[in-house]
């Protein structure tokens, strides 16, 4: 899940980026609305990876996200 013009956006381009460099291949962004239907979108094998808040400025650390993962 990544936000338009957010940190978490930043990381994941950044992310891609890399990973296209050390693979040769091209990557697709996928976004989705929140943090949950990201992590089941993994877990159900719609994608081979999944970027996701663990914390953040404003609130530290994201519960919902470790509570998600958790599960």
């Amino acid at each position: 899940m990544s936000c338009p013009g957010t940190y978490s956006e930043g990381a994941t381009i950044a992310y891609v980026k890399e990973l296209e460099a050390q693979t040769g291949q091209q990557m697709l962004l996928r976004p989705y609305s929140n943090t949950a239907q990201t992590i089941q979108a993994l877990a159900n094998g719609l994608v081979d990876l999944a970027v996701v808040l663990v914390e953040n400025y404003v609130e530290g650390s994201i519960s919902m996200t470790l509570d998600t993962l958790w599960h």
